[in-house]
């Protein structure tokens, strides 16, 4: 009996397939016919490992500008195409706009740049830690906000079916009045 072991990298950007192998064993003695293996199949799928990271202001006042910075990356070890980035940013900041840039070989596909409340990117992030994402979102908070503190969190829904949607840590900026007196 001879056993012979192949082992094979699959590239992070290999499609979802199924690879189908097998093998025939051809005895070097004349007369004798071919024999084949089964054959193997070997579902490919994608599994990859996305990360946010949301960062705000420490302190705001009412009237002031506040700036969140979302980072996304996907350390793999397969690509992350179609990505769903979203941001539910609070009413209590007005006039909300939003601008992406990227580094590596990481893309934004959709809603590169917007405004409004309802932040929606959607991006290909290959594995890697050098290909991020970065969404820059700025609001004025209203001058008739009341409550203490701002909450904010966002999400990234990847497109491959078996990977969750990743959650990023909520950024809580306390919220101070400011008094705008003249005489």
């Amino acid at each position: 009996k001879i056993s012979i072991v192949i082992t094979a990298s699959i590239p992070a950007g290999f499609p979802v397939s199924t690879i189908a192998n097998s093998a025939t064993a051809t005895p070097s003695e004349p007369g004798i016919a071919p024999v084949p293996s089964d054959t193997v199949t070997t579902d490919i799928v994608r599994r990859n490992n996305i990360q946010i990271v949301k960062s705000g202001p420490p302190s705001i006042s009412t009237g002031e500008t506040a700036t969140y910075v979302l980072t996304v990356q996907n350390t793999g070890p397969s690509d992350a195409t179609g990505a769903v980035i979203t941001d539910a940013v609070p009413a209590a900041l007005t006039n909300v706009t939003w601008t992406s840039t990227v580094t590596g070989t990481a893309s934004v596909t959709a809603g590169a740049t917007g405004t409004g409340n309802a932040v929606s990117v959607t991006g290909n992030l290959p594995a890697g830690s050098d290909n991020t994402i970065r969404i820059t979102i700025s609001g004025e908070v209203d001058q008739a906000y009341a409550g203490a503190d701002i909450r904010n969190t966002a999400a990234v829904t990847p497109s491959e079916p078996g990977n969750p949607v990743t959650t990023a840590d909520t950024v809580t900026t306390p919220i101070s009045k400011k008094a705008d007196l003249k005489v």
